[in-house]
């Protein structure tokens, strides 16, 4: 299993960045419910946050946007 960060447009038609996760066969099967945020904890430092920054940047330049009936949210339709 994978996951990457996609923008994901709701089906009330708000886009938003989430978290994707695929099946062995490359296809969506859920997300996160909620958006991503970029923090990092305490003991992390900024770097964290620049290097999540630069993965979702990396992943929406690669993937077209999701629609959200495309995906199940977590294991629900």
């Amino acid at each position: 299993m994978s996951w990457n960060y996609r923008i994901v447009r709701h089906l009330d038609g708000h886009l938003a960045l989430h978290e994707v996760h695929y099946d062995k066969d490359g296809k969506p099967w859920g997300m996160t419910e909620v958006p991503a945020k970029f923090v990092s904890d305490k003991d992390e430092n900024p770097a964290a946050i620049i290097m999540a920054l630069r993965m979702a940047i990396r992943d929406v330049m690669r993937h077209p946007i999701l629609n959200q009936q495309e995906v199940m949210i977590g294991g629900r339709p």
